[in-house]
């Protein structure tokens, strides 16, 4: 008979360190990470960041090697420049804290968000990332959305898992639905990131450049009021706080309640349908012809022939 371990006689959940230590039966106890005990109760989406398997978890699209550089390569700059000079009249403004990248369906949103979220994630500075899928269950709703960034939060910047769980200690509801957007955004997610930021944690992963948020999709979201609600937030955030070094990336199809919203002061526009991918559209070509005449000799015979 194995021996009892009678030091935790009468305890039930009980912390070690970084440890928490639950009773489930007689002489059985379930030991998780703190770090994991928090990931449970918030509870969010597995399948929603640029990490998914898109095969499973739909949009799967990714931009071909070489493609959408420009409209890549500016909204690196946004993200990276202070104060820009606009050019009619000289004057020095603060860059918009939100990117609004806008076009019609298929004109590859999804592919530049996904682009730009593996970017920053290799250089330390992804935050989050959410894709949304209109069908996709939780995907397509704003229902567990907080809580989904704010698992990626702690993940990306483990300092903030004290102040995420203290949140949600302190208030339930944030994890069980039963407190407003606003209100998680702000206890979640905004303040934890703040807060870190003022006590000098991220000083090092700061010198490299700000951090951003990706949200794609936000008019796949099939609810329009709460999608109003983090427009608004957000806006209203960054207006009282213009130096935290955060920024969010939206992409989205133009629809009136997204559009009413983002066509205002302190957010920058993206049009995608400006972007003529003559250039891109060779590229793809040119590489597919290359890719089939490595397993045909037949076309690889005829590779001298430029695709125009």
């Amino acid at each position: 008979m194995p021996p009892r371990l009678t030091y935790f006689d009468g305890a039930s959940r009980f912390r070690i360190d970084q440890q928490i230590i639950n009773s489930i039966a007689g002489n059985q106890y379930q030991i998780l990470n703190a770090g994991e005990d928090l990931t449970r109760r918030l509870n969010p989406i597995l399948d929603a960041s640029h990490t998914r398997n898109r095969k499973k978890s739909p949009p799967d699209s990714e931009c071909f090697p070489g493609t959408r550089e420009q409209p890549i390569r500016e909204i690196i700059f946004w993200v990276d420049s202070g104060e820009v000079m606009h050019i009619s009249t000289y004057v020095t403004i603060k860059t918009p804290h939100i990117y609004w990248l806008h076009g019609f369906a298929g004109c590859g949103k999804s592919s530049i968000s996904l682009e730009v979220a593996k970017i920053f994630a290799k250089s330390g500075r992804l935050l989050a990332s959410y894709f949304f899928f209109r069908g996709a269950g939780d995907r397509g709703t704003m229902e567990r959305f907080t809580v989904t960034l704010a698992g990626q939060l702690v993940a990306a910047i483990p300092a903030t898992a004290p102040l995420v769980e203290a949140a949600v200690k302190a208030q339930p509801g944030l994890v069980t639905g039963d407190a407003s957007l606003a209100t998680q955004l702000d206890l979640l997610l905004l303040s934890p990131f703040q807060t870190v930021v003022e006590a000098g944690i991220l000083e090092e992963a700061l010198a490299r450049g700000r951090f951003l948020i990706v949200i794609d999709g936000l008019d796949e979201c099939e609810d329009k009021s709460s999608v109003e609600e983090f427009i608004d937030h957000l806006l209203d955030f960054f207006k009282k706080h213009p130096t935290i070094p955060l920024r969010v990336f939206i992409a989205s199809r133009v629809e009136q309640h997204i559009r009413a919203r983002l066509e205002v002061d302190g957010v920058r526009l993206g049009n995608l349908d400006s972007h003529w991918p003559g250039e891109d559209i060779e590229k793809f070509l040119q590489g597919s012809f290359q890719a089939v005449a490595k397993r045909d000799r037949v076309i690889r015979a005829t590779s001298s022939i430029s695709v125009t």
